[in-house]
């Protein structure tokens, strides 16, 4: 969650308590270190808002609270301001009913930390920006507490919640027929953490919270946990001033470009069955030319490979989470960054008790790596006096150490958090350091990227390489151990072996590692003027363009489909492009038709699944994604949510039928459903392969955090 108190140098203000109506025309203003002053409400044009120089957000809190909004919610807001030139200006007030008074009276710009219900009754007088997120009320319990599933198990126990909480006013009527149940009104300067331990610590048996808060406390606090969702999801907007139609606009042309890119950090605990709801396996990993690289717009690597079969048997993606170090991979599998890591970890490096090891896919002998010029070093005793250096993600410290205890004296040198292997390697081949050690599965890959390097003598006899997962994770790990069973030394794990550990000839000289990507394809400045042309995230249109054409610009589909961005000719006429294979004038139609797509969606919907409808109306056409949604609503699914929902009833669609003899179908809609699921993972990993600092928490983490 966002820590106001430490967020310097946002300046906070607070609303005195009182009567605020919609016809204010004055409010008494109460700042933390000064006395109370009055003042005029003023509606700031946008160029008096950057005149000023400050974006005024309105949010409800206390002065010495932090409020309850996410990081991501924070960060949103952070980078909107900085692209606008404008500091960030934080007005708390007491009670959220508050909140619309104040905007409407003109005391700040936006508020935040709420949804468009907040506006009941005052539509006509605020706007609202497009909704970028959504949240659910959760029923929030002991982990050891059972039989609480629904509404009806609460019937009967303790309730803890502020009256301002939405949940409060529906229990409320329950309260009148079910005089068991107990519903504690929590005083408003209790802030929501003393509110969780008192839950954990048994004094308050049920609290209901917002999932959003949620995602950042529980995987710190696993004392607690969510029984069931209290409410259905509820979006999350922004509510403008009035009279400012040019900041709300400018408002959603950001939020179009950037809400994305948030939505690939989210925080999740969960076990293979919820895995498989939201159908993706996160990876944690680290990146070596033989484990995990880049490379035409696509990943690849003996790791890489190995999992993402695993994943495609169990109908799931792959994002993929960079770590530099194994104490990195460690804290991102236990705060629910990621789902299992897959990083050649040798058995029990990691040493945790909350960490359990997969079955053993390899067997690997740590190697003393040195310059070919190097023949004095035949054993651990030619170690003395020596400079040997290690990498982050080296899991052999151990075994150094070790030998240092056996009386060899040399010295063990940590390189910096942004130095691989491969760069270790270079120092090592540059006489910048004497030795280093690699994995025996790894030297062919390695040595063959680098000029001057052999191989000298291993440490110890090969150990077990594993995966490793939660040890909450039962249904994951078994699901793992049984698929390396099967899977161990047959076809699809030998010729992914050979193919980048054995026979390294065949990682191509245009791969590169995750550190040194500058470059996801070969037209990322035109992608990067159209989308910003249009509000689009340039990574979004490099993703959807690998997936059209694979960045081939002669692309020719069987439906005739041409370029880049596989436009149809009628298309073409239509969008007054002539020239489909020009990648210019493809781009530009390309994401121009997507624009148009987009725009034809109600501006309502979650900013997140208008996006996938637009990537499904471009596949499919938009008026299939408009008959799918209808009949989500007929299957009793949500017609506003694209995953797990309207993908469902595209897939319907796409099933065969018999009339007049003749086998039919509705559409071919079953590829939609995997053009944007395949879209959706390849841009989360070129989120994370152009923002790899975050991925791997080097200075920002890259989750849903305290600050």
């Amino acid at each position: 969650m966002f820590d106001l108190a430490k967020a310097e140098p946002l300046k906070v203000l607070s609303l005195a308590q009182g009567l605020l109506s919609t016809a204010i025309s004055l409010v008494l203003v109460i700042a933390p270190l000064s006395s109370s002053f009055a003042s005029e409400p003023q509606y700031a044009s946008e160029i008096e808002l950057t005149k000023n120089g400050s974006l005024r957000v309105l949010y409800q809190g206390l002065d010495d609270q932090r409020p309850s909004i996410t990081q991501k919610e924070h960060d949103l807001i952070e980078q909107f301001a900085v692209e606008s030139q404008l500091a960030t200006e934080w007005i708390a007030v007491e009670e959220d009913w508050q909140l619309m008074s104040s905007l409407i009276a003109g005391v700040g710009d936006i508020i935040i930390g709420e949804g468009e219900s907040l506006a009941s009754g005052l539509s006509d007088q605020v706007s609202f920006t497009y909704s970028w997120g959504t949240t659910t009320q959760q029923v929030v319990v002991r982990t050891d507490t059972t039989q609480i599933s629904r509404l009806e198990d609460l019937l009967v126990r303790q309730i803890a919640l502020k009256k301002s909480s939405p949940a409060w006013s529906i229990l409320e009527k329950y309260l009148a027929e079910n005089p068991a149940m107990d519903l504690v009104a929590i005083p408003k300067d209790v802030t929501l953490e003393e509110i969780m331990l008192r839950v954990a610590s048994g004094e308050y048996d049920v609290t209901i919270v917002e999932s959003d808060y949620l995602q950042a406390y529980l995987p710190k606090h696993p004392e607690v946990n969510v029984a069931f969702d209290f409410s259905k999801a509820e979006s999350r907007a922004w509510a403008v001033r009035p009279n400012a139609e040019t900041l709300q606009n400018r408002l959603d042309e950001y939020l179009n470009k950037n809400h994305l890119s948030m939505i690939v950090a989210d925080v999740r605990l969960e076990d293979l069955p919820k895995i498989q709801e939201r159908k993706i396996l996160r990876v944690i990993t680290y990146q070596s030319p033989g484990n995990y690289f880049f490379n035409n717009g696509k990943m690849h690597g003996f790791e890489y490979g190995f999992i993402k079969k695993f994943a495609e048997s169990k109908q799931l993606s792959v994002d993929v989470v960079l770590a530099n170090s194994h104490e990195q991979m460690r804290e991102l599998l236990l705060s629910g960054d990621g789902d299992i890591i897959a990083a050649s970890l040798p058995e029990n490096s990691l040493n945790d008790e909350n960490i359990k090891m997969t079955r053993a896919y390899d067997f690997s002998a740590p190697v003393i790596i040195g310059r070919d010029t190097e023949n004095s070093l035949v054993d651990i005793r030619d170690l003395e006096g020596r400079r040997i250096a290690l990498a982050p993600e080296s899991p052999y410290r151990d075994f150094l150490q070790g030998i240092q205890r056996r009386g060899i004296s040399f010295e063990i040198i940590d390189t910096d958090e942004d130095v691989n292997i491969e760069e270790t390697l270079y120092r090592v081949s540059h006489a910048m350091h004497d030795l280093t050690i690699l994995g025996s599965h790894q030297v062919r890959a390695e040595l063959t990227r680098q000029y001057g390097l052999k191989a000298l003598f291993t440490l110890s006899e090969p150990v077990a390489q594993t995966w490793a997962v939660r040890v909450s994770d039962h249904k994951l790990l078994t699901a793992v151990n049984d698929y390396i069973a099967k899977e161990y030394r047959r076809d699809t794990y030998n010729t992914l072996y050979n193919k980048y550990l054995s026979r390294p000839k065949n990682i191509k000289d245009g791969s590169i590692l995750i550190a040194f990507v500058d470059k996801l394809s070969p037209y990322d400045e035109l992608l990067k003027v159209n989308a910003e042309q249009h509000s689009f995230d340039w990574r979004l249109i490099a993703a959807q363009m690998y997936q059209e054409s694979q960045f081939d610009p002669e692309a020719v589909s069987y439906a005739g489909a041409e370029g880049l961005m596989q436009i149809m000719p009628a298309t073409a006429d239509e969008l007054g492009i002539e020239d489909l294979y020009d990648p210019k004038s493809n781009i530009a139609a390309g994401v121009k038709y997507m624009k148009i797509l987009r725009d034809q969606f109600e501006q309502e919907l979650p900013l997140e699944d208008k996006t996938w409808f637009t990537l499904a109306s471009y596949n499919a056409g938009f008026t299939r994604v408009k008959n799918a949604r209808a009949l989500a609503d007929k299957m009793g699914l949500d017609s506003d949510r694209w995953f797990g929902n309207v993908e469902k009833a595209m897939l319907a669609l796409s099933k065969p039928y018999t009339r007049e003899g003749e086998i039919r179908r509705l559409c071919h809609c079953g590829q939609t459903v995997i053009y944007v699921r395949e879209i959706r993972s390849l841009y989360h990993n070129y989120v994370r392969l152009t923002e790899t600092i975050q991925v791997a928490r080097a200075d920002i983490p890259l989750r849903v955090r305290d600050i």
